[in-house]
């Protein structure tokens, strides 16, 4: 997990960092709103925690900031010095929880993995982790295996690890960063930019073995100067793709059965030069059977 710490009070948001970290949840820290908003917008967080007093300005934009997101993180304010009025007021304002500080360390903590159930977040993969289904993928953790499509695929941890965190939040923006924390935030030893390469030769191989393409009800999208998005593809929208709306056909069965289906319309095939003689002749008799019909007369009805 993810988060992002709002406190302007070094000393406090140096402690509570290190109470996350305690915890094995990854963050960084700010001491300004506009910098704090400035990263919620364009990188990607499960979590974001504000420490503040009640009536705070900065409070008041940080919540307005953090609902300005598509995929809104998680939102917990640390109030000091506030009654349950002002409690009221922050959750009413968008916050998802409140603390009143000081808070008891096993508490804060409590509340945010309380938190963090309402909504799964996606981290690296774990030995406790057994296996995980997603429609058409089965990911087999332990063995590094993911079977689909009656194929079984061999990946490595990282790769596992990635391709976890991107089906877990179909439909999410991840920032690189984020995906770089997830997966490689035990490296500290790598040189710097080489994690955002490794990022790149990643998702290419698990886009590559897993086949996330459309035609297999995915697709892996990079998303320009941020990250890189997930999306599951239904049948609606492929046949969007191909710039065809389905069609009503009535379908005859017996004497008076009829029953109605939807067809999607072919591509027209390209004409070879082979078959110009025939295609010309085929258009010429269509002609005639288009011609109008003739008037009483025995003239054309023109």
């Amino acid at each position: 997990m993810r988060f992002a710490l709002l406190d302007t009070n070094p000393l406090r948001a140096e402690h509570t960092h290190m109470l996350m970290a305690s915890a094995g949840y990854r963050g960084q820290l700010f001491q300004h709103v506009k910098s704090f908003i400035h990263a919620v917008l364009r990188d990607t967080y499960d979590l974001a925690i504000i420490s503040s007093a009640p009536g705070d300005i900065d409070l008041h934009h940080a919540l307005i900031g953090i609902r300005q997101q598509d995929h809104a993180p998680l939102s917990l304010v640390m109030l000091s010095q506030a009654s349950e009025h002002d409690m009221t007021t922050v959750l009413n304002e968008g916050a998802d929880d409140c603390v009143l500080l000081p808070a008891d360390l096993a508490l804060l903590l409590a509340r945010v993995g309380a938190l963090l159930r309402r909504q799964p977040i996606a981290g690296p993969a774990t030995g406790t982790q057994k296996c995980t289904t997603f429609p058409g993928y089965r990911f087999d953790v332990p063995r590094g295996l993911v079977e689909t499509h009656g194929r079984s695929i061999t990946l490595t941890p990282k790769e596992s690890a990635l391709a976890l965190m991107l089906f877990r939040n179909i439909g999410r923006q991840l920032s690189r960063q984020y995906l770089i924390d997830g997966v490689w935030f035990r490296d500290t030893n790598a040189l710097p930019g080489s994690h955002s390469r490794s990022l790149d030769t990643h998702i290419s191989r698990i886009r590559h073995k897993l086949h996330l393409m459309p035609a297999s009800g995915y697709q892996l999208s990079s998303i320009y100067s941020h990250g890189y998005r997930l999306d599951r593809i239904d049948e609606d929208s492929l046949s969007g793709e191909l710039g065809v709306a389905p069609e009503n056909v009535e379908v005859t069965q017996g004497t008076n059965e009829r029953r109605t289906e939807q067809r999607i319309p072919t591509r027209p095939q390209a004409i070879s030069p082979g078959n110009v003689a025939s295609h010309e002749a085929e258009e010429a008799q269509a002609s005639c059977v288009r011609a109008p019909p003739a008037n009483a007369a025995g003239r054309p009805g023109f």
